[in-house]
């Protein structure tokens, strides 16, 4: 998966806990990806990580989306 295909898909702001589903369900429609092959790029993109916790709960909280 190409990071900036994934993050022009990405909703526009604010960034609710539903904007993870909406994000997901549109980069899977793209790319055909599921499960791990799907979200840990994804967090890594947003986060620098692996894992931690929920990124429902974590997308209200992010300010700035790394350029690519």
């Amino acid at each position: 998966m190409r990071v900036r295909q994934a993050l022009a898909l990405l909703p526009a702001k604010p960034w609710t806990t539903a904007t993870w589903g909406e994000w997901t369900a549109a980069v899977k429609e793209a790319t055909g990806r599921k499960g791990k092959d799907l979200f840990r790029p994804l967090r890594r993109a947003l986060t620098g990580r692996d894992a931690g916790p929920e990124m429902a709960d974590v997308m209200p909280l992010l300010r700035k989306v790394p350029s690519v």
